[in-house]
């Protein structure tokens, strides 16, 4: 589960970076703090830290293994996403 957690750490940082100009026009205070949270020195230091840890082990990863919890990852982080968009308790 790990593979999974962290390419979603990753994703974020992606992200970010790709609409970080888009947060100087954001009159939302609170969602532009949140997203720099993603920009950050330590946030991006955390990724780089997690993704040598999955380069270095990636001798002992079972990639179709990896595959089947990066896709069971994906589905949760959807219905997680999905649910909150429709409100649901």
């Amino acid at each position: 589960m790990l593979n999974g957690a962290i390419t979603f750490f990753w994703s974020y940082l992606e992200r970010a970076e790709k609409h970080r100009d888009k947060l100087e026009s954001n009159k939302n205070k609170i969602y532009v703090e949140w997203a720099q949270t993603y920009l950050s020195e330590e946030y991006r230091s955390l990724v780089e830290e997690l993704r040598k840890i999955i380069d270095e082990q990636a001798h002992f990863i079972n990639f179709e293994e990896a595959t089947k919890i990066f896709r069971l990852a994906c589905k949760y982080k959807y219905l997680f996403w999905d649910m909150a968009y429709r409100t649901e308790t």
